[in-house]
């Protein structure tokens, strides 16, 4: 089976297997091309399904020659990655070169060669590699495609997932949208890739088990709420439009977790929707209060129209954040509730 079959989603692919350092004096030593980020994660993907890590003083060792050879042969085939000949052959030129390049600063690097008689050394060193190939990688480095109704193909940004939240969580996740997404002419996958981020991104604070306690899914999808309108205020975007696409999400995760249980129903029922709102100074839905502010009211919180955008959007999210801290305490307490009376029916048992 073949491991890379499109190459458009290596970007969304962080480097492991090579660190910084290497990353550096390959990109400086490659030739200049559009494919040149392309050849490194295809090294990087190679390297990962190994198991091994490239350092920068090992480059002079045999073993990194040895991948490096191992590579070569992979592209002249179509096991690990199915580009068509011309487009591999471009990835085994550049390679090389690079290699030749890094050769010059670093005298003690192997020698590394691609006409017939050492392809074909090459390809014998991928056939051994080949039988190594860790599965549980090869997963990882699936691309994480989502297929519209029309057959568009587009990809979930989940490595990060999978680094954060470990791989079932990632391919249960992935499975679910999958199934979604086929029933849409347009899978509204930037959403969702924005979610991915913001969850692996603060892993700490969600770790896998959030989605299976009322309180902890609330609570993050209050904070991911936040975090997601706040982006938008800062990029200038148009706030109706995103409420508009983030209560499709929100719909979306609804039908896909909460309803079929994958996922724990928040204690009130359902996510956080907010309403389509009527721009600032349009004179509309005002109300006076106690203290003879002005405010808009139909809005997350009242808003006092003296307010800048800025200060609105933050006086908003205040109230949001105190909900966040509430239902997040009180969602603790209720673990640290349950772990004891489990810890006192072990104790209980030995008695």
């Amino acid at each position: 089976m073949t491991v890379i079959k499109n190459t458009t989603p290596l970007p969304n692919y962080p480097y492991q297997a090579l660190p910084p350092d290497v990353v550096e004096l390959m990109e400086r030593t490659m030739p200049s091309s559009r494919g040149k980020m392309v050849t490194l994660k295809l090294f990087e993907c190679y390297c990962d399904l190994l198991g091994s890590t490239v350092t920068y003083l090992g480059l002079s060792s045999p073993k990194y020659t040895e991948l490096a050879r191992g590579f070569l042969g992979a592209l002249k085939g179509e096991m690990f990655v199915s580009n068509d000949g011309a487009n591999r052959q471009q990835h085994i030129r550049r390679f090389v070169r690079m290699h030749d390049g890094m050769r010059a600063l670093v005298p003690e690097i192997g020698a590394l060669g691609y006409d017939q008689a050492s392809m074909e050394e090459n390809i014998a060193v991928w056939a051994e590699h080949s039988k190594k190939l860790d599965p549980e990688r090869q997963k990882y480095w699936c691309g994480w495609e989502i297929l519209s109704s029309k057959g568009k193909s587009s990809f979930l940004d989940l490595p990060c997932l999978w680094i954060s939240h470990a791989g079932q969580f990632t391919e249960d996740f992935h499975e679910q949208w999958r199934l979604h997404f086929r029933k849409m002419a347009r899978p509204a996958t930037p959403e969702v890739n924005q979610l991915v981020r913001f969850l692996a991104k603060n892993s700490g604070e969600w770790p896998s088990v959030t989605f299976q306690h009322p309180g902890m899914i609330k609570a993050f999808f209050l904070a991911f709420m936040k975090d997601y309108f706040m982006k938008a205020h800062r990029e200038n975007m148009n706030m109706n439009a995103q409420i508009r696409a983030w209560n499709q999400l929100m719909t979306g995760i609804e039908a896909i977790f909460l309803e079929t249980g994958v996922w724990a129903t928040p204690y009130q029922g359902g996510l956080p929707k907010p309403e389509i709102k009527p721009d600032f100074g349009l004179g509309t839905r005002k109300k006076k209060s106690e203290d003879g502010t002005i405010v808009h009211e139909k809005l997350l919180t009242p808003v006092p129209l003296h307010l800048t955008d800025e200060e609105a959007i933050e006086l908003i999210f205040r109230r949001i954040q105190k909900d966040i801290a509430i239902v997040k305490g009180w969602a603790l307490a209720q673990r640290d509730k349950l772990m004891s009376a489990i810890r006192n029916r072990k104790l209980l048992g030995k008695v």
